[in-house]
């Protein structure tokens, strides 16, 4: 599979392939086609139109799970299936608001720059584009489909929209990623956050249905496990203070735990 942007995720330890859970998403990706396909002469009504959400813990790995969800086997065989010329190309969109969580971002811009792979901050790239500071999200895809080519199939992944602070801001995207999925069948969209509950509030009052992947830990797969259970023993032995049940509750919900 061919890929024209990607983004490198810093990564300590071998990626355990979330099979189940990139599944699932995928079946909701066919699901949402399908609602348009029987849909007559209302494919783009937002009821046909959900979203797809990952929740999950801090450190449980929803960042690590959307970077490698487009080399995945379950994606790329979904790609082969509805791509209208056998296309295998897909063009990864990868966003992320983690330290990058400013009232002034503006959605049609960032999927340009989660396009490019651009190795520049956020903040330097809006310089250098000033003037499409007020794009349209809609007329950003139609830009990536105009250069790259209209078969292909768009995927965005949006990582940790809750560290948007501002609340219009935060429903603006919500609304934004909701007209790109209405407008497109060829765009996917996936959208990672903290709370499965706080999805829907966002999504409740764009009036949007959504999906949801959630992140389950890596009980009995996840590397050094055996070691790290050891390490958080022992740590705990001389882990005296008020606090102690707090952080072995964080541990127990941790990535490696």
């Amino acid at each position: 599979m061919k890929f024209e942007s990607y983004v490198l995720a810093e990564e300590r330890l071998t990626y355990i392939p979330r099979s189940r859970e990139a599944s699932d998403v995928v079946t909701y990706m066919k699901y949402r086609l399908n609602k348009r396909d029987m849909t007559s002469g209302l494919p783009s009504d937002k009821l046909n139109n959900p979203i797809i959400a990952v929740p999950g813990c801090p450190g449980i790995g929803k960042s690590t799970f959307l970077q490698h969800f487009p080399s995945s086997d379950e994606y790329k065989n979904y790609v082969a299936s509805v791509s209208s010329n056998n296309s295998t190309d897909v063009i990864v969109v990868q966003i992320t608001f983690i330290g990058n969580a400013i009232a002034s971002v503006n959605l049609g811009l960032q999927i340009l720059y989660g396009a490019t792979g651009s190795k520049k901050e956020y903040d330097l790239f809006c310089d250098d584009f000033e003037a499409y500071k007020d794009l349209d999200p809609k007329a950003a895809v139609r830009v990536l489909l105009n250069t790259f080519g209209e078969s292909k199939r768009v995927l965005i992944l949006v990582d940790e929209i809750a560290h948007v602070y501002d609340e219009e801001k935060r429903n603006e995207i919500i609304s934004g990623l909701g007209g790109i999925l209405d407008e497109f069948p060829q765009v996917d969209i996936v959208v990672s956050a903290l709370s499965p509950q706080y999805i829907k509030e966002l999504a409740t009052n764009c009036n949007r249905e959504v999906n949801y992947v959630p992140l389950p830990p890596l009980w009995d797969t996840a590397p050094g496990k055996e070691k790290f259970v050891r390490w958080a023993d022992n740590f705990m032995k001389d882990f005296q203070c008020p606090h102690r049940k707090v952080f072995l509750s964080m541990l127990r919900s941790s990535y490696l735990f």
